[in-house]
């Protein structure tokens, strides 16, 4: 196979030694052709006489992708590889990759889509790399069927619950139990196991004090799954306000400058939403019970700075915390990293609300905050 990507040359065509080309066709090519357009010339070039693959095809709207695989479905090729589609993590959820390519808009595709992928419209581009899969092959398209039971994953921590997904399933019913046998409470109907990147899927935040198990189901438009096996029993002192900065609809109050971002993933673990502002910006949690503890993920564009939390039991008059720094920064690499740090605090008192305040440019990507259960 020739692995030259950036053309057909007639050379490699005449040549006895090579059985495969292959070419790339992304916008940033310099061709100011279609994609489709673009493979259909070079379909013609090769004319049959080696088998050909568009190795990879992407960063363009949906209508210029779906004229792209017409055009492979429609010539002799072999077929196409769109970049890219990610798979399920072992740890739960989805593998990332986000693209700075296309207008630093898209991420990874995954399967079933997912709304976090509405802005580079993933549904509509998903579905239709589907139904061209099948009609390359001169198919149907088949319905989706009711998915597999998810596999549970061991839960240490009611505010880190993770599940390998199943495939087809579009959204997650969490349920909770005081017995393995039940009853069955259900916590939530509706998660996106691509909501969050490389961070347990959900939070049992309304979670009381005790012993709990708990148990999940895969769902789509054709059904729900059996239960996944049954975890526990969780023993529970704290509860968690997770908050993974989509919006701020989790917070009691913040200063003006803030805002929420979606891009420069890559450079951040993938994080797709986070919170970004610069010196002097604050933000204020209030939670039902006495705080205990906090983990706050962070990333710093050029150097680390220092952030403040306090601590207050009216909202009003806040007493300062000091919280440890983890500097997770292995270099910047090929992709130039932005420094991660994890600022954590242990073992506090002093109140319900938390304040946090920059003291330089910063971007917050999760915000963790245990406080007392309460009783049963």
């Amino acid at each position: 196979m020739d692995g030259y990507d950036a053309g057909i040359r007639p050379e490699i065509l005449n040549s006895p030694d090579v059985d495969i080309v292959t070419t790339h066709h992304y916008p940033s090519s310099g061709n100011r052709a279609t994609l489709g357009d673009q493979i259909r010339a070079d379909a013609k070039l090769v004319g049959g006489k080696k088998a050909y693959i568009i190795g990879e095809f992407g960063f363009v709207k949906t209508d210029e992708m779906r004229d792209a695989m017409q055009a492979i479905q429609e010539s002799q090729d072999s077929g196409g590889l769109l970049w890219s589609l990610r798979f399920r993590n072992r740890t739960g959820g989805f593998y990332w990759h986000s693209e700075p390519d296309g207008a630093d808009l898209f991420k990874a595709f995954h399967w079933p889509p997912s709304p976090l992928g509405d802005p580079y419209d993933e549904t509509g581009l998903v579905n239709s790399v589907r139904a061209a899969a099948y009609a390359i092959r001169g198919l149907p398209v088949p319905e989706i069927p009711v998915p597999a039971a998810p596999n549970l994953l061991p839960i240490a921590d009611a505010g880190a619950i993770s599940w390998q997904g199943s495939v087809g399933a579009t959204a997650y019913q969490v349920e909770r139990a005081p017995t393995p046998d039940g009853p069955w409470q259900i916590l939530a109907t509706n998660v996106d196991e691509a909501f969050t990147q490389y961070r347990p899927q959900f939070a049992d935040e309304q979670v009381t004090a005790g012993n709990w198990f708990y148990r999940v189901r895969a769902k789509n438009n054709s059904g729900s799954s059996e239960p996944s096996q049954v975890m526990g029993p969780v023993k529970v002192t704290d509860a968690t306000l997770v908050d993974e900065l989509a919006d701020f609809s989790r917070i009691d109050s913040h200063s003006d400058g803030w805002k929420i971002v979606n891009s420069d993933c890559r450079v951040t673990k993938e994080d797709v939403h986070r919170a970004a502002g610069i010196a002097g910006e604050t933000l204020v949690y209030h939670l039902s019970s006495p705080i205990e503890s906090i983990r706050v993920f962070s990333f710093f564009p050029r150097h680390p700075s220092e952030i403040k939390f306090s601590i207050s039991t009216d909202g009003s008059h806040f007493q300062p915390v000091a919280a440890l720094a983890e500097n997770d920064f292995h270099g910047a690499g090929d992709y130039g990293y932005w420094r991660p740090v994890l600022f954590h605090a242990d073992n506090l008192s002093g109140g319900s609300f938390l304040r946090l305040e920059l003291t330089g440019e910063t971007q917050i990507g999760r915000i963790e905050i245990s406080h007392t259960a309460p009783p049963q």
